[in-house]
């Protein structure tokens, strides 16, 4: 059991990846997206072969099914044919154990992916982390299935016996990680995106506004430097970021930072000047300089 978990754990690095291109592929033509799904499940269903372990039970076990079923759910029917495809020419050729069951394992479960994928297609859903329960339930129904078609009542009772545990955890169990794998990295890369996108939105809503407005770490230095800023001061946004606030207004002759801002930012509170004259840029300007603590979620 141990080395099954060992074998489905370094899959699921590769399960990962996909999950974390996957988002990227919608981006492509049809062909283009549906060839670069078939190619990865085709190199993951013959890894998951080259992998083989055996049960206590002295059954051959390896993870070709789920590789089969997830090519189908994920990827889509071109990329489960292009994997059941390959788990039946690598089964063929290795001619390891009964080479017809095998054959026929795997084209059930390709037929399963299929119609869950287009189940939740014409529902218009996405997969979620429940449904994967169902197809672990679907993968052992369809293992015992073809069991029964294969080798009769007898034989089924056998491989059963001998499999159970790997029938009722390992193989339930590892299609979910599985699956859970590709939905966490999908998760992750959309949350990513969000965060990016919504802070592209704020930046733009910053930049059009007619006051300069900055941010600074707690060290003073600037953080976000919108456009008037870089306006009033002649100084680049780019060539203020990451630099003193003294620095600026040292390069736009404003002289030294008023003292109420400096102490403001000491005491971590709100703080306003009095409308004070100040030569930025060679400009005479009158401002009112504002400056107070941005908290985080936590406060």
């Amino acid at each position: 059991v141990f080395e099954l978990l060992k074998t489905a754990a370094l899959l699921a690095v590769l399960l990962f990846f996909y999950g974390d291109v996957r988002p990227r592929l919608r981006g492509l033509k049809r062909w283009q997206a549906e060839l670069c799904h078939a190619a990865f499940f085709i190199v993951f269903t013959i890894v998951c072969m080259q992998i083989v372990a055996v049960s206590a039970g002295g059954t051959l076990v390896n993870f070709r099914s789920e590789a089969v079923l997830l090519a189908a759910v994920f990827g889509g029917p071109i990329a489960g044919l292009a994997a059941a495809g390959a788990g039946i020419l690598v089964r063929t050729f290795d001619s390891v154990g009964n080479t017809a069951l095998g054959i026929l394992i795997v084209f059930v479960f390709f037929l399963i992916g299929f119609t869950y994928r287009h189940w939740l297609d014409v529902r218009g859903r996405r997969m979620r982390y429940i449904h994967l329960v169902g197809l672990g339930v679907a993968l052992d129904l369809g293992r015992v299935g073809a069991w029964l078609v294969m080798l009769g009542y007898r034989g089924m009772i056998a491989n059963v016996d001998s499999a159970w545990t790997e029938l009722l955890i390992i193989f339930p169990v590892t299609l979910f990680a599985f699956g859970a794998t590709v939905l966490l990295a999908e998760e992750r890369k959309a949350l990513t995106q969000a965060i990016a996108d919504s802070e592209a939105r704020f930046r733009s809503v910053l930049d059009q506004l007619p006051f300069p407005l900055t941010l600074t770490d707690q060290s003073d230095r600037y953080t976000f430097v919108n456009r008037t800023q870089a306006n009033w001061t002649g100084v680049p946004a780019s060539e203020q970021i990451g630099k003193p606030r003294h620095t600026t207004w040292s390069r736009a002759g404003g002289g030294p930072v008023p003292q109420e801002l400096e102490d403001g930012l000491a005491a971590g509170r709100l703080v306003s000047t009095p409308p004070t004259k100040l030569q930025l840029a060679n400009k005479t300007l009158w401002a009112i300089g504002t400056i107070f603590p941005v908290r985080n979620a936590k406060g």
